[in-house]
């Protein structure tokens, strides 16, 4: 699976990843739109991420109850579109378009993935101008 973001933690200002094995368990927690997420990090201890509040709160080891920051950087993209990742994935950036639930607004996408899917080496309909007019009153910024 492509990376769509990067997990942080607040070390005292200092922003730092949490370690690649932990990266995708909380991104696919977030896609999910799971309210929180319980990791064991070794030797740390075992933490509750809460993906609302953004916290992370130590459960067991070093200093249980101590609460600090954690942040989702999404991957960016050049501002006014969308693109197909060389896996195949669909990028989007973390704005308004990654938390769509409006009906035209799914079916345009569905329209734009099926006309990929269906010509997959037309390089052209892999990357749309978000300000064009069959697009800017769904897709568009």
């Amino acid at each position: 699976m492509a990376e769509f973001a990067r997990w942080q933690w607040d070390d005292q200002g200092q922003w730092r990843d949490f370690a690649e094995q932990y990266q995708a368990e909380m991104e696919a927690a977030f896609q999910r739109r799971d309210a929180d997420l319980k990791l064991e990090i070794p030797p740390f201890g075992t933490f509750r991420m809460d993906l609302k509040a953004m916290a992370q709160t130590t459960l067991k080891g070093r200093n249980p109850g101590y609460t600090r920051h954690i942040r989702r950087r999404a991957r960016h993209i050049e501002a006014g579109y969308f693109i197909l990742g060389h896996e195949g994935d669909i990028f989007l950036s973390d704005a308004a378009i990654d938390q769509i639930m409006d009906i035209p607004v799914l079916e345009v996408m569905a329209r734009v993935v099926l006309g990929i899917a269906e010509d997959p080496e037309n390089f052209e309909k892999r990357s749309l101008n978000l300000k064009a007019p069959e697009y800017v009153d769904t897709l568009g910024t």
